[in-house]
């Protein structure tokens, strides 16, 4: 029973790792997906002072893309608070195996110390 806690926790503990390693990556994409979200609103804010005839249609794309940054900030923020959630479940795993471990060696120690009683019959 101890052996498939300590189990359970590993694997669980696992997860949290593999969780985190795609919490990074998924952090790296949001932050080139921002940065090349900004270079395309300087460029598209630099098209919009060369094409007067196109002023409204460049205006409401630059506010676009604007929302589109800062729906990236708070999806990067987000993700960055996941991450810190993902770190401390991680962390909680490793202290639940560590007492279940513990817990199993109790468990142990109490079934070794019970069998040395022998109950007489009536």
């Amino acid at each position: 029973m101890a052996e498939e806690i300590s189990n359970l926790s590993a694997n669980s503990s696992e997860s949290s790792s593999k969780i985190s390693r795609v919490i990074a990556k998924s952090l790296a994409s949001v932050e080139r997906g921002k940065n090349f979200v900004e270079k395309v609103d300087k460029t598209i804010s630099d098209s919009a002072e060369h094409s007067a005839g196109n002023t409204v249609m460049v205006d409401e794309i630059v506010n676009f893309v604007d929302t589109q940054k800062n729906s990236a900030d708070e999806i990067l923020a987000n993700i960055r608070s996941i991450s810190g959630l993902v770190e401390n479940n991680a962390a909680s795993a490793e202290e639940n195996a560590a007492i279940s471990a513990s817990l199993g060696e109790s468990a142990q120690s109490l079934m070794d110390t019970v069998a040395q009683f022998k109950l007489k019959k009536s």
